[in-house]
């Protein structure tokens, strides 16, 4: 990507002192990962300060920086980096021709990112959040870095306070808004469901004219989500789900079979267990929306890989013990680990271990979030739980004997205790919020 010399609306303008023209090939915040060419904004923060860090940014190549502060090369001094952050976001995205699209949701947010700019990408130029740059400071980002040619651009939008996705969508204007799924997640700062599901909808108010909504029907206050597009001035709505207008018509195992309109499919999922099922169903929704060849994107789908902590499953020797491994640790709430034990009761294997980390930002009624797992996990086939931290180890002590695997407190113990029950031919199920730190364990045993 080339940035030309442009100017914004705060005459902000790419060239040095002496008037001669510079140009810079990337944005970025962080000299760790920043690359020869990059524009490095040096932001502030609670408990950093890029100014700090321009030297390095210069010594690693950087073309040029955006600072608030007296600076020795090429580069601006600007009021506020972060502002300026914003003002190349807001360039970025009008310049765009192609088709943007944000997807929000409490769940399934960066899985249905990953899967669909994954098979757009087969087909045409496609640009997509990285990793999990989804807030106030990774959307402008992700957004100045937005090619100006590429077909298409995938933005994950996140929140845990209302309002915070309506400003991150001013920012976008997408042509398509997804909503993934509605779940008690960051519920600590909200009154109930319903709230989150209206900060969730501010997604629709400011989807550019003539847009379109794609909202699961099959999860909590789909038809508040659908009235708030309607209201916001969304033109078209288009559901998907068991009960959507883009159905799920059955699925066993890694097999699904979809309804299109008139279009049918049968899809090897990239995992067992409904929630895939409904999140690709989602995605060729959207496929088809934008007219690329569904049955390409069938063929596509089958060398799919879910990424590090979001259901990646990889066969690893512990201690000359074959298991497999289902890393789910990145994030959890009472949905998604709901969705993962079902996975978990859909994958044939010897025993069945679930390590469970805690769930977080649940407020007062985390415990009863905990203990509401107790019948999911009965059904799922697991053989022994095993848990991590105060809540989960509560609900391991509701659970029968014969289930309980052993409480922990810390990574360490866990990982120790796992060590020395393991068994040829062992599923393990890591679950947790990214918090509960039982990544570790993951990294430790991958």
């Amino acid at each position: 990507m080339l940035w030309e010399h442009y100017e914004l609306e705060t005459a902000l303008i790419y060239e040095d002192k002496k008037g001669d023209g510079w140009e810079v090939s990337g944005v970025s915040i962080d000299t760790r990962t920043l690359r020869p060419g990059d524009l490095f904004v040096a932001l502030k923060g609670p408990s950093f300060d890029g100014h700090d860090f321009i030297a390095q940014a210069y010594e690693k190549g950087a073309a040029g920086v955006l600072s608030e502060k007296e600076i020795a090369g090429n580069g601006f001094v600007v009021e506020d980096t972060y502002q300026a952050l914003c003002q190349l976001a807001r360039y970025s995205q009008q310049r765009f021709k192609g088709v943007r699209i944000a997807i929000t949701g409490s769940v399934g947010k960066t899985t249905f990112k990953e899967l669909l700019s994954f098979l757009i990408g087969k087909q045409k130029t496609v640009y997509a959040t990285e990793g999990n740059l989804n807030n106030h400071i990774g959307v402008p980002l992700s957004l100045a870095r937005l090619p100006r040619d590429y077909d298409v651009g995938v933005f994950e939008l996140g929140m845990n306070h209302a309002g915070e996705i309506r400003e991150l969508t001013r920012l976008v204007v997408p042509d398509i808004a997804v909503v993934t799924a509605i779940a008690p997640a960051h519920i600590e700062f909200f009154e109930d469901t319903e709230e989150i599901a209206n900060a969730k909808a501010e997604i629709f108010e400011c989807v550019d004219r003539g847009g379109t909504a794609f909202i699961n029907n099959d999860t909590l206050h789909a038809t508040l989500l659908g009235n708030k597009a309607a209201s916001s001035g969304v033109q078209n709505t288009i559901t998907y789900g068991v009960s959507g207008s883009m159905s799920l018509v059955s699925f066993e195992g890694k097999h699904a079979h979809f309804r299109l309109g008139l279009k049918e499919l049968d899809v090897t999922l990239p995992m067992p267990g409904k929630h895939w099922a409904i999140n690709v169903l989602g995605v060729f929704a959207i496929l088809r929306f934008l007219g690329l060849n569904l049955q390409q994107s069938v063929e596509d789908l089958k060398s799919f890989l879910p990424t590090k902590g979001r259901g990646a499953m990889q066969d690893v020797s512990i201690n000359e013990k074959n298991v497999t491994l289902i890393d789910d640790s990145y994030n959890a709430n009472p949905t998604s680990m709901e969705a993962a034990l079902e996975t978990l009761s859909n994958i044939k294997a010897g025993r069945k271990i679930a390590i469970l980390g805690e769930m977080l930002e649940l407020g007062d009624d985390a415990g009863k979030y905990h203990l509401g797992l107790k019948n999911s996990i009965e059904s799922s086939g697991a053989s022994l739980v095993m848990a991590l931290g105060e809540n989960m180890s509560m609900l391991h002590d509701a659970l029968p004997a014969n289930l309980q695997g052993g409480a922990f407190n810390d990574c360490e113990s866990l990982s120790s205790t796992l060590e020395t029950i393991l068994q040829d031919g062992d599923l393990l199920l890591f679950k947790g919020s990214h918090g509960s730190d039982l990544w570790h364990v993951v990294k430790k045993f991958s």
